[in-house]
């Protein structure tokens, strides 16, 4: 068969002919998006199954053309033999290499929803047309070149063909023939100063290192940025002056950058924000580099403390990021977010700029032209006119002129409207350069802004400024950089505070900027240290990316635990690696510090959550059960806590339970005298604190001392896991009939807003007085006043009782049920007068389950305390407490509390969360936004009222009402 032969088919069955008669050739197949139409049609007809199967390819078929769809494909057949075909029907890539008679060859065949690409790359070259379909490359394996290069569009009804012409992919452009050490890939060209001065800094610092630098085009995705028909803004122009530049690839050829760069760098900024990246699918995980190039992010971030991307594309994400080299990250929250979500270690770093030499930015003020002088400054990203009056306070305070910037890319005459600042001296730059953006920040004697880069720089500069916490454009960066600073005293949250704190600062509260910089050089040291040798060292002597995978915060393991926060995985970590800290929602939860982790997976295996386990009776006896009327007095209901833990430590022993600590967080302990058992009466109806507790009652257990261990079912499972199975004859335990909790961020909130954050000096949820046997709040304050209020009308009794702020792994509670965990359960044995009204004088009448052999022998002990102490069918105790039979739902108002818990009035949030009514919210809302967008704001309420858990997509005109349409929808 001769060459022409082969390339002048145009048809599919013919070419497949063809194949079947080649000699001395290796014909490679890789698909690109799919290659049948759907799961049950295909336009391949019979006849060309067959032929494919004569070619000896056995996994395309009639009969499974199911699996063949958005599935990844690929084969290899060398002189006539297959020595590869994979079809991949959990529509994952195909990836392949392999050296066949001296030739070098690599496969990647990935469907539509993934990275959608069929790559063909022969000694280095890619030779495949990457269209959709059956991508096919042809190689004569004597003469080692390529004969043809074809792809057939299997997904028309016509199977059409393209064919790559073999010599234009050997031509590279003379751009492309040049090399560098380094490829910087990032936001560089972005109509903002904050990315333009990011990038100019990297730049800067990998120079100052030694390295060659190019700056890589944004890729061409199919909603990606052409840069080439972008006008020339200043960001570019200032680009094609400072750096040397990529030719524009599309997605698809992004890894020809691997034959002109030996590193690679993601440059700092939000590259890994979910809505920037998105658009250019993996790219800014570096899925085009090759394995044995060095791909480092440096100073890199999510933008947000949250990620909430796809699952399908997360997981990509996780896949991409563990072929990295090297990981740092701008913010701590960026950090989390690594391990969290994707089980990476990320090294936390300062921005590039701070990395930078002044003196690189001085050369740039030094080519502004417009010298100004006794001004200030004002860098605003979200113009409105509350910072309009702000600035204009404190410019007729300091009778100063006032300068302004927005963004380059904003509007600018609609960000003057917004604004509207009413001051007679005032400069608006709209073409502002970078040089002149820069000038501002160094000559100003005051800043105000609500950037991030713009605080950034006034401290760069060394100059007095004041932050407003931009909460839509990533707060969680604001608090990090803050931080960092020292200067947390410098942000507020509200527009209307910062004529307030200029008041306080101005000409007498002057930043320290020698604290400042003292503060920040050691972090300036480590971040150009980890920076140096993320790029000078081998790959072998950097540490791993991947973190420990057998902890319980690995991703893999996390998305399966119901956590409780019991605290289980914090006590057994032989490296006291783990502790618990508050989630979003302010409930307990376990993280890991990877730096101390051994990667034993002990803490998997003891998670009660993962591995719940029932030992004790499944049907209990039952009693109601009175202590004396004096203990009763002072306890929560019948008094069987205190009885018990009185003949505990009668005896010597010890008693385990929770008290408050001097804030009113509640946390587990253990006391040795009746002298502190009054710390431990009364509920607590907010989340303990575990802390170390297990491992403190083992330790007595080892001792041969005598231990009751009191909480709620999670945490006695907890205890049991934490002593390994082994089962000590001077151990009881009790468990509490539990409800749910809430935690303390909700009880803190309620605290400040109701309370009116007054100090307390006693806190009681079920006092006997004045009620009786009920429950509600008595608060007493240090001022000699207090709060008294019924569970019926208190707002945090309310929250709670109605599963609005209870912690959602409650509402599948593991636990709280038949079999119960602990020897005795205990509680308000509610209902109790349907069965035998004289079992209720009103004082309170607890209920005891009797679980197990050990609580037989506890309770009997206890008989002789008890003033009652009768059996009760096991029936009533459940139809008293539901709960044990099946946990609480959450209120379906449960989110949207705690996303307003900590910009709503508590008592306001939840009485609207309970009514289901948030008409004064939405009058808040409606007051707040345009009336043209007040069809919007019903639409969306509509749409979240009956979504029912179906997802919903948002559209819009514009950013702002794609943004508005997003929260209420969320």
């Amino acid at each position: 068969m001769s060459e022409n032969s082969l390339i002048n088919k145009r048809e599919f069955s013919a070419y497949l002919d063809e194949l079947k008669q080649l000699k001395n050739c290796i014909v490679i197949m890789a698909v690109r998006d799919t290659i049948v139409t759907s799961p049950i049609k295909t336009n391949i007809n019979e006849e060309e199954y067959s032929k494919l199967q004569t070619l000896g390819l056995s996994q395309l078929r009639t009969d499974n053309i199911a699996q063949q769809f958005w599935s990844g494909y690929a084969a290899v057949i060398s002189n006539g033999k297959v020595i590869y075909e994979k079809l991949d029907e959990k529509r994952e890539d195909v990836e392949y290499k392999t050296l066949i008679d001296g030739i070098d060859i690599q496969i990647l065949s990935s469907p539509y929803k993934k990275m959608d690409r069929a790559s063909i790359i022969v000694e280095g070259k890619e030779v495949a047309v990457d269209q959709r379909g059956l991508n096919i490359v042809v190689i004569d394996s004597k003469k080692k070149s390529v004969i043809d290069s074809v792809v057939f569009d299997t997904w028309e009804e016509k199977i059409g063909i393209t064919r790559k012409s073999i010599k234009d992919d050997y031509n590279m452009t003379e751009m492309e023939q040049k090399h560098y050490d380094v490829g910087i890939f990032g936001l560089w060209y972005g109509r903002n100063y904050g990315s333009m001065v990011t990038y100019f800094a990297l730049d800067e610092v990998l120079k100052g290192m030694g390295y060659s630098t190019v700056m890589i085009k944004n890729p061409l995705g199919r909603e990606g940025i052409n840069l080439e028909t972008l006008p020339k803004s200043h960001s570019l122009r200032f680009a094609e002056k400072h750096y040397e530049i990529t030719p524009l690839y599309n997605l698809n050829e992004m890894f020809k950058l691997n034959r002109m760069c030996d590193k690679f760098v993601l440059g700092s900024d939000q590259m890994w924000n979910y809505g920037l990246s998105k658009p250019y699918r993996q790219s800014y995980y570096f899925d085009f580099v090759e394995d044995d190039k060095k791909a480092i992010s440096y100073a890199t971030s999510f933008g947000k403390d949250t990620y909430n991307a796809p699952e399908e594309y997360a997981n990509e994400v996780q896949k991409n990021l563990a072929r990295f080299t090297a990981i740092s990250v701008r913010d701590d929250f960026s950090k989390r977010i690594c391990a969290e979500n994707f089980g990476i270690k990320a090294e936390q770093v300062l921005d590039s700029v701070f990395l930078c030499p002044l003196e690189k930015y001085e050369e740039l003020t030094q080519e502004c032209t417009n010298i100004r002088k006794d001004f200030l400054f004002a860098y605003i990203l979200d113009p409105r006119p509350e910072f309009g009056e702000e600035i204009k306070k404190i410019a007729e305070k300091t009778e100063k002129n006032v300068i302004v910037i927005f963004n380059e890319g904003d509007n600018k005459a609609e960000a003057k409207k917004k604004l509207a600042l009413d001051y007679k001296n005032v400069e608006y730059w709209d073409e502002a350069t970078l040089n002149e953006w820069l000038y501002c920040f160094k000559n100003a004697d005051f800043v105000i802004t609500d950037s991030f880069h713009g605080s950034v720089f006034a401290s760069i500069f060394s100059n007095e400024f004041i932050v407003k916490k931009n909460f839509g454009r990533g707060g969680g960066r604001f608090d990090c950089l803050m931080d960092q600073l020292g200067l947390r005293n410098r942000m507020v949250e509200k527009i209307s505070d910062i004529s307030t704190l200029f008041e306080h600062v101005w000409l007498k509260d002057k930043i320290d900027y020698h604290a400042v910089q003292e503060r920040l050089q050691p972090e300036i040291d480590k971040s150009y240290k980890w920076f140096k040798d993320a790029l000078e060292l081998p790959k072998e002597k950097l540490p791993p990316v991947v973190l420990a995978d057998k902890t319980v915060t690995t991703p893999a393991i996390w998305k399966n635990i119901k956590c409780t926060g019991c605290g289980a995985c914090s006590n057994v970590c032989p490296a006291d690696a783990i502790t618990m800290l508050p989630n979003k929602d302010g409930f307990l939860n376990p993280s890991v510090d990877y730096d101390k982790c051994i990667n034993c997976g002990l803490c998997e295996k003891k998670c009660v959550a993962l591995h719940p386990k029932y030992e004790n009776y499944s049907k209990p006896e039952c009693y109601a059960f009175w202590a004396s009327d004096e203990v009763r007095e002072m306890s929560s209901s019948g008094g069987v806590f205190t009885v018990a833990a009185e003949y505990i430590l009668n005896k010597g022993g010890y008693v385990a339970g929770t008290i408050y600590n001097e804030d009113y967080s509640v946390k587990h302990t253990i006391i040795h005298s009746k002298d502190e058992l009054w710390k431990m009466r009364g509920s607590k109806y907010m989340q303990s604190d575990v802390q170390k507790v297990y491992r403190d009652v083992k330790a007595l257990l080892n001792q041969g001392k005598l231990v009751l261990f009191t909480g709620l079912p999670c945490h006695i499972a907890a205890l049991y896991s934490c002593l390994g199975g082994r089962k000590y004859k001077n151990l009881y335990t009790i468990d509490l009939v539990c409800h749910g909790i809430t935690s303390q961020k909700v009880f803190d909130k309620f605290h400040a807003d109701v309370l009116e954050g007054k100090k307390l000096t006693d806190l009681q949820f079920k006092a006997k007085q004045p009620w009786g046997w009920h429950a509600g709040t008595n608060a007493k304050f240090e001022d000699g006043t207090s709060y008294s209020v019924p569970l019926e009308r208190c707002p945090y009794f309310i929250a709670y009782l109605k599963c609005i702020s209870k912690n959602t792994t409650c509402g599948e509670c593991q636990f709280n049920k038949l079999p119960r965990q602990a020897d005795l359960s205990i509680g308000d044995f509610w209902g109790i007068n349907k069965y035998n009204a004289e079992y209720n004088d009103q004082k309170g009448t607890s209920e005891i389950l009797v679980n197990s052999e050990r609580g037989a022998e506890l309770l009997e002990e206890l008989r002789g305390a008890a003033k009652l102490m009768k059996p009760v069918p096991l029936e009533i105790a459940l139809n008293g407490n539901h709960v044990m039979k099946k946990p609480y739902r959450m209120h379906k108002n449960r989110n949207y509390f705690f996303k307003h818990l900590d910009d709503t009035d508590f008592k306001e949030l939840t009485l609207s969360c309970f009514r289901d009514d948030f008409s004064k919210q939405e009058e808040k809302i409606l007051k707040d936004i345009s009336p043209n967008m007040h069809n919007l704001h019903y639409l969306g309420k509509i749409v979240a009222e009956n979504a029912k858990g179906r997802k919903v997509v948002a559209w819009g005109d514009g950013k702002v009402s794609k943004k508005y349409l997003k929260n209420i929808l969320i």
